[in-house]
């Protein structure tokens, strides 16, 4: 009996070694953004003075990005106490709260949707400099296309929100199936011809598709631009009914084709699918930095590498760069914060978020590039990992095109605006169902029908 006890004995510590170890390998530290990075959960305040509150994106990767600011400036300021009180899934849920007496102080944005919000009272006009003193020299190191997507129309001078990120179309790849199917990955330097010819030798190797292609408002801003298309004049007329357009319509239905064509729409699924089979692999993929911890993650668990590249140069008719939609989310006061106090704390901490510090508190997360152009290439953003994966730090911001502003509506009428981009959507869906002129003659009847309402 008492060697049996022994035996137990030992067993029970060999079985208690055993989980020490196991556990230690399983929290192993991995990178700035690695597999045992837990959520970010709230920390209190109790003996703050001043409480704001704050409505974010309700995406837990932008919630953590928030509470994680909150916590780091809460530890700084015991003072304050903020509070995230509610969660969006879109712009528009701002009315309900306003309607219902709960719009919170600060509430993010987004830079192609804010201005029906902005134009009719919702947020303060942060270019006051009575109400938020050092404005100017803040927001002088923010990206020109950024600040442009503050204001609430052509005409606007306002600046609305504090832009949060630089969110440049890039493309990633899975290195692991360019490897498989002997393709070359591209520099950040590529043009639009070696974009194309990388697609047709991926396709040629094999690949079910070469690229995963977003039915998306930014790409479809960026090729039409590429094309020399426009929606609208300056004026705000209607003027897609144009060569250029119709020739970037016309690349869609090429681009799109089941049979031919080197891209399948889509937002990741086919992208983040591949499991080692040529046949099935989208070996590329069109997005912005926030989705890199989701394509990483992705990576890891599957083991295959990731990369990203810059968005392809589509070299224009008189040899000046091509052009990619770059835009940003950010966060504005709101006109519920009316306390003189509250305002004051309210721009105090937006300022942090958006300064060296801010961004690095938050930079482990991974989903971030900073908006100001000090940090353009530095700070621990440009070093994130996950799970010893590292993905190039360049493509996010290379030079090898020019930023586009996104809001192609803003020569519109305020009110007109949710309306309008509604209609482009549609119009793009009748690729592959409609022709260009009758797809074309369809939108603008449309369009002036509205306008003359």
């Amino acid at each position: 009996m008492f060697m049996k006890k022994i035996v137990t004995l030992v067993m029970i510590m060999l079985l208690a070694v055993t989980f020490v170890f196991s556990a230690a390998a399983c929290s192993i530290d991995t990178g700035t953004g690695g597999p045992d990075k837990p959520d970010v959960k709230p920390e209190e305040n109790p003996d703050a003075e001043v409480h704001l509150t704050v409505g974010t994106l309700g995406k837990s990767a932008e919630q953590s990005v928030m509470q994680e600011w909150i916590n780091a400036f809460q530890k700084k300021n015991p003072e304050v106490s903020i509070k995230i009180t509610k969660n969006m899934s879109g712009m528009a849920e701002i009315i309900n709260w306003t309607s219902a007496g709960e719009l919170p102080d600060i509430v993010w944005t987004a830079g192609d949707q804010h201005s029906p919000y902005s134009g009719t009272g919702y947020f303060q006009d942060l270019s006051d400099e009575s109400k938020f003193p050092g404005n100017e020299e803040f927001f002088s190191d923010f990206y020109d296309a950024l600040i442009d997507s503050t204001h609430y129309s052509s005409s606007d001078e306002g600046i609305w929100f504090v832009p949060r990120d630089y969110n440049r179309l890039v493309i990633y790849i899975n290195e692991t199936a360019f490897e498989q199917a002997g393709v070359a990955v591209p520099s950040n330097d590529w043009t639009w011809e070696t974009f194309l010819k990388t697609c047709d030798d991926l396709m040629k190797a094999g690949v079910k598709k070469a690229i995963e292609w977003k039915k998306w408002r930014p790409v479809y801003a960026t090729m039409l631009a590429n094309y020399g298309g426009e929606y609208l004049d300056e004026e705000g007329n209607f003027a897609l009914d144009s060569d250029e357009a119709k020739a970037c319509y016309e690349f869609y239905e090429e681009f799109y084709d089941t049979r031919t064509g080197y891209a399948i729409s889509g937002e990741g699924a086919s992208f983040k699918a591949y499991s080692g089979e040529l046949s099935s692999a989208v070996p590329m993929i069109v997005d912005v930095r926030p989705q890199l911890p989701d394509y990483v993650q992705t990576a890891y668990s599957r083991q295959w590498s990731l990369t990203a590249r810059a968005f392809p140069n589509f070299v224009q008719k008189d040899g000046s760069a091509g052009k990619v939609g770059t835009g940003c989310s950010g966060y504005g006061i709101t006109k519920a914060c009316t306390d003189e106090t509250k305002r004051e704390w309210a721009w105090k901490f937006l300022k942090w978020c958006m300064s060296e510090e801010g961004y690095d508190t938050v930079a482990y997360l991974g989903n971030i590039v900073p908006a100001i152009t000090t940090m353009r290439e530095s700070g621990a953003w440009t070093e994130y990992t996950y799970g010893g994966i590292t993905v190039d730090y360049e493509a996010f911001i290379a030079d090898n095109t020019e930023d586009i502003f996104l809001n192609y509506y803003n020569a519109l009428p305020n009110s007109k605006h949710d309306t309008f981009v509604r209609m482009t959507d549609d119009f793009w869906n009748k690729v592959g169902v409609n022709s260009f002129a009758t797809a074309v003659s369809e939108f603008k009847k449309q369009f002036e029908s509205y306008m003359n309402q």
